[in-house]
């Protein structure tokens, strides 16, 4: 009975209790604290790339490119983080999802998830991550995805390099 009522005790408390703690603490629950998480590395910029455009390019279903940034983790940072971001509005669609895709050296960073459905107004998504990188020269490719067509209109990348 009194190992149920510990049970339950510590569940609605959300801590962690033991039988062996509750016995040697004389009855009473005891907290246990998880370690604290490891430090977080700190980063120094040391460049970013701000470009903004209004291209009216007429995109078909696929992949469409709006911007490419090349930049360069140099050597005696060891490795860099690329901090990536992008606004885009798009319109003259016909209801279909679409979606910003960024990839690093031909490599998506991620599957860059749906924006929504582009409809015959205009829509505006936006998308960022990062991603970290080697010491050399790596091109850094903004694109639009679509399922069919639409226009891309106002859009805006920010591409930033930093080291640990």
């Amino acid at each position: 009975m009194k190992s149920t009522m510990l049970t339950t005790a510590c569940a609605a408390l959300a801590i962690v209790c033991s039988s062996t703690a509750f016995a040697d603490s004389g009855g009473v629950a005891q907290r246990v604290v998880a370690p604290p998480p490891a430090p977080e590395v700190q980063h120094t910029a040391l460049f970013s790339l701000f470009h903004t455009g209004n291209p009216l390019t007429a995109a078909t279903g696929g992949i469409t490119p709006y911007h490419t940034d090349s930049v360069v983790c140099p050597a005696s940072a060891g490795s860099c983080t690329l901090l990536l971001s992008s606004m885009v509005e798009i319109g003259g669609g016909t209801g279909d999802e679409w979606a910003i895709d960024v990839s690093v050296d031909g490599s998506p960073v991620d599957s860059g998830p749906y924006q929504g459905v582009q409809i015959s107004g205009y829509v505006i998504g936006n998308w960022s991550n990062s991603v970290s990188v080697t010491p050399g020269h790596h091109k850094v490719v903004y694109s639009v995805y679509l399922n069919d067509d639409a226009t891309i209109y106002t859009w805006s990348t920010n591409t930033t390099v930093m080291k640990p």
